[in-house]
């Protein structure tokens, strides 16, 4: 007859606790409290430098947040993820390998009747980023108002030239576009003056 389970035995093999699974957190969530919130899975974020809070944290935006809006983040993390950004945006951008690209480029060269016909063609997106840059820069450049890119006339104007391409909105403009833009550049000025040996400033004052 097989003796019972003694309390001792029974708790020779420790249980584990269960994983609790899921996508590991993003490293940037270290820098910032984070409180659960209503929707499941998400949470506020609070810096732990400028105390900002933004009641939904996003990874790519707390990285923002370090790399161009906090005026306390220390050097070393803000130059981190000027750095990370920089290069993630670099290869986002980097067009896709093409086995017939030499050939695209030399009839490329040829003039044709569809030269001067409308592109109906849906615009690739490393193209879409490039166009989007450069009105970005014209917008910055020239002081006209982010508004100005929803205008239905402006919006016609530049449909006229190549149809495909839906322009960015004013919130992407003045958002998204704005912050990667000025992230770029505090980058390579941080590259530059890392490279000097002798710098000096001046002021002209008027």
């Amino acid at each position: 007859m097989s003796s019972p389970i003694s309390d001792t035995e029974s708790n020779s093999h420790p249980k584990h606790p269960k994983h609790s699974g899921g996508r590991p957190a993003d490293p940037v969530w270290k820098h910032f409290e984070k409180k659960p919130i209503s929707s499941s899975g998400h949470f506020s974020a609070k810096c732990n430098y400028c105390t900002t809070f933004m009641s939904r944290g996003r990874p790519h935006e707390l990285q923002v947040h370090l790399a161009k809006d906090c005026r306390k983040c220390p050097n070393d993390i803000q130059l981190k993820y000027l750095t990370n950004i920089v290069n993630t945006e670099e290869t986002q951008n980097v067009e896709p390998f093409d086995i017939n690209k030499r050939r695209k480029i030399e009839q490329s060269q040829q003039t044709t009747l569809d030269d001067h016909w409308d592109d109906i063609t849906e615009t690739p997106k490393h193209r879409q980023k490039i166009i989007d840059q450069a009105w970005l820069k014209a917008f910055v450049s020239c002081g006209i108002p982010f508004s100005v890119i929803e205008n239905p006339f402006f919006v016609d104007a530049i449909k006229s030239l190549r149809s495909s391409y839906n322009p960015p909105s004013r919130n992407s403009l003045s958002g998204t576009l704005l912050n990667r833009e000025v992230i770029k550049v505090n980058s390579k000025v941080n590259n530059t003056l890392k490279n000097m040996n002798n710098l000096t400033l001046g002021m002209n004052y008027k």
